[in-house]
C-alpha cells in the first residue's frame, strides 16, 4: 500500500519526509516491534506500556517514553514509515539529513488501532464468524462454553483468551501471552485456522487493555456480550492514553468506557450486543448503546424475569447443578457439569450469544450438558475419602472471591468452607483489603502468598488479613508457603466440607522477585491444581506450623 493513500485512510498528518515523493513509496507489512521490521515495513510507535508501579508507594508512575529510540532503530534496520501519536517528536529520534529524507512520519489519533486495520488491509482476515466477550469476571467459561455449544451444533468454532486456543482439542498451550492476543498473532491465529483447520467461527476474549490499544480494531464482531462490570485493572486505567498522563481518578471510568467500546466500536452493524440484565450497570450500558449504536440489536439474560432469556438456578448435584432457562415463553431443563451460580450466569450468556449466531435455543441449552469443564474456574480437582471437596477458581477480584465464596456455600450445604487465597504484588493494593472482606461466609481463611512480584510478601498478606479481620467468627491462619498453605487446608477438611483455593487458576506458575535483581521477577513452576493431588495422592506428617493463627 502506498504511504499516500495510509496518510489518507487514517487521516494521518505528515511531518517529515518529502511530500513530493509520497505517492512512490509502498509499504509491505506493518509491526509495532522494531526487532521485526523488515524491508518496505511501516513501525507503530505504540506506547503500550506506558507506565509502572512505583515500589516504595505502590502508586502507578510513569516510565521513560522510548518510542523516538525505538523508531530510530526501527528506521536503521528498513523501516519505511513511522505512525505514531500526536505527541511524538521525529527530532528526538536524533537522525542526520539523509535519514531524514528516506523514511517518513505520520500522526494518527490512535496508532494502536491504525496498526490493527493496516495489518488487516495488507493480510486480509477469513471470512469466519468473530464473537467476542467482556467484562471483569466470566470471560474465559463464557468463551469455553459458547465454543463447546457451536461445535455440538455442527460448526467448527475456536475460542481464543487467557486459557489459549482452543477447538476440538487444545490447539496449544499459551504459557505467557495477553489476554486478548497481540494484533499479528491474533491474525496469524486466524488466517491459519481458517486456512488449515477450516474454522467456521472464532470466541475471543476482549480484555480492556486490548480494547485500549487497539488490538481488536479491525476484527468484526457479529456478536459481543458483556458479563459484568466490578472494581478491577485499576492500576491499568490509571494511565489515560488520550492526555499521555496518569489520572487515578478516572480510571473506573476509563475502565468502564472501554468495555463499552467494544460494542460501540467493534460490533459489525446491526449486529448483536448480549447483556447482562442483573449487572448493576445495566441501565447505564444499555443507554449508551441506543445513544451511540441505535442499528445494534439488544438480548439480556439473567436470573430476572425481565431478562430475554432467564435462567434459574436449580438443585445441585455431583456433576453441578441444574438449571432451567425460559426464552420467547419457552423453556428447557439442563444438568450443567460445572459449578458456581456465576458458571450458570456464563452459561446463560453462552446461550444467548449461540441463538444470536443462529443455533436454536433448544439445541444451544442441550449442548450445555456436555461442555468442557473450564480449568481453573470453580474446577473440582478432588475429594478426600471423608466426602470433603476441592475446588480452584482464577478469583481475582472481590466481587469474583465473594460470587466463588457464595458458590463454595451453597455447595457444601451447610458444611464448613474453607477458602486459601493470596494477592497479587506490583498490582491494585486497594482491592486487598476488600478481597479480605469478601471472604465473609468461610469458616476459615488461609492467608497466603499468590503472585508476590517483587512487594513483600508478608506486607501483602497483612493487607488482606485486615480485611479478612472485619469478618466476624472466621478463623484466619497465615501461611505464606502456598504449597504449605493448601497441604494445611486439605488434611484440615471436615466430613463433606468444601475447599475453595482462589486466585491462581489455571496458572501453572508462581511470580516472585528475581534474586539479586532489584525490580525484576522470576516464575517458578507451581500449580494449585498439583499442590491438591499431591497431597490427596500421599501421606503427610505436619512438620511445619503456620507462621500466625487469628481467632
Amino acid at each position: 500500500m502506498q504511504i499516500s493513500k495510509i496518510l489518507n485512510r487514517f487521516n494521518g498528518k505528515l511531518i517529515m519526509g518529502a511530500a513530493d515523493r509520497i505517492d512512490q513509496l509502498t509499504i509491505f507489512n506493518v509491526v509495532s516491534n522494531n526487532n521485526h521490521v523488515t524491508m518496505g515495513s511501516a513501525f507503530c510507535a505504540v506506547r503500550s506500556s506506558a507506565w509502572a508501579i512505583d515500589d516504595q508507594t505502590g502508586k502507578a508512575v510513569l516510565k521513560a517514553d522510548r518510542r523516538a529510540e525505538f523508531a530510530r532503530d526501527a528506521i536503521r534496520r528498513g523501516a519505511q514509515l513511522i505512525i505514531a501519536s500526536p505527541s511524538f517528536d521525529p527530532t528526538e529520534m536524533g537522525l542526520d539529513s539523509y535519514q531524514m529524507s528516506k523514511a517518513y512520519v505520520i500522526q494518527v489519533s490512535n496508532p494502536g488501532k491504525v496498526f490493527a486495520q493496516l495489518d488487516a488491509l495488507l493480510r486480509p482476515l477469513p471470512e469466519i464468524s468473530f464473537a467476542a466477550v467482556t467484562g471483569t469476571n466470566g470471560k474465559s467459561s463464557t468463551v469455553s462454553i459458547l465454543r463447546d455449544i457451536l461445535r455440538h451444533a455442527g460448526r467448527n468454532a475456536y475460542s481464543g483468551g487467557t486459557l489459549g486456543v482452543i477447538g476440538a482439542r487444545p490447539l496449544c498451550e499459551l504459557t505467557d501471552v495477553l489476554t486478548t492476543p497481540e494484533v499479528r498473532a491474533a491474525h496469524d491465529a486466524f488466517n491459519t485456522l481458517y486456512r488449515h483447520l477450516k474454522a467456521t467461527d472464532f470466541v475471543l476474549e476482549a480484555s480492556s487493555q486490548g480494547l485500549v490499544e487497539g488490538r481488536l480494531a479491525a476484527i468484526p464482531f457479529s456478536v459481543a456480550a458483556f458479563t459484568n462490570f466490578t472494581r478491577d485493572h485499576i492500576d491499568t486505567h490509571t494511565y489515560d492514553p488520550v492526555t499521555e498522563v496518569l489520572d487515578e481518578h478516572g480510571a473506573m471510568k476509563r475502565y468502564f468506557e472501554c468495555k463499552l467500546s467494544l460494542f460501540v466500536d467493534h460490533l459489525v452493524y446491526e449486529g448483536t450486543a448480549v447483556l447482562n440484565r442483573d449487572m448493576p450497570p445495566f441501565q447505564d450500558v444499555l443507554d449508551h448503546l441506543n445513544g451511540q449504536r441505535p442499528d445494534l440489536s439488544v438480548v439480556t439474560f439473567g436470573s430476572s424475569h425481565l431478562s430475554d432469556m432467564q435462567f434459574t438456578v436449580g438443585q445441585g448435584t455431583a456433576r453441578g447443578q441444574r438449571l432451567q432457562f425460559t426464552y420467547k415463553n419457552t423453556s428447557h431443563s439442563v444438568e450443567l457439569p460445572l459449578f458456581g451460580k456465576f458458571q450458570a450466569e456464563n452459561a446463560s450468556a453462552a446461550v444467548t450469544m449461540a441463538v444470536a449466531l443462529g443455533v436454536s435455543f433448544s439445541e444451544a441449552v442441550e449442548a450445555l450438558a456436555a461442555v468442557s469443564s473450564v480449568p481453573g474456574r470453580m474446577e473440582l480437582v478432588g475429594q478426600r475419602k471423608n466426602g470433603a471437596r476441592v475446588f480452584v477458581d482464577y478469583a481475582h477480584t472481590d466481587d469474583a472471591v465473594l460470587r466463588s465464596v457464595q458458590s463454595a456455600v451453597s455447595t457444601a450445604a451447610g458444611k464448613p468452607v474453607s477458602i486459601v487465597l493470596g494477592c497479587g504484588g506490583d498490582r491494585d493494593r486497594g482491592k486487598r483489603r476488600l478481597m479480605g472482606r469478601a471472604t465473609s461466609g468461610a469458616t476459615t481463611v488461609y492467608a497466603t502468598d499468590d503472585n508476590p512480584r517483587t512487594e513483600d510478601p508478608a506486607s501483602i498478606r497483612a493487607e488482606f488479613i485486615a480485611g479478612a479481620s472485619e469478618n466476624e467468627g472466621m478463623q484466619i491462619i497465615e501461611i505464606g508457603d502456598r504449597a504449605e498453605a493448601i497441604r494445611r487446608a486439605v488434611l484440615d477438611l471436615p466430613p463433606n466440607g468444601v475447599l475453595l483455593i482462589c486466585g491462581k487458576g489455571h496458572e501453572s506458575y508462581q511470580e516472585i522477585a528475581a534474586e539479586g535483581k532489584i525490580g525484576k521477577t522470576r516464575r517458578i513452576p507451581f500449580s494449585d491444581q498439583e499442590a491438591v493431588r499431591e497431597v490427596l495422592e500421599t501421606s503427610f506428617k505436619r512438620t511445619r506450623p503456620p507462621d500466625k493463627e487469628y481467632s
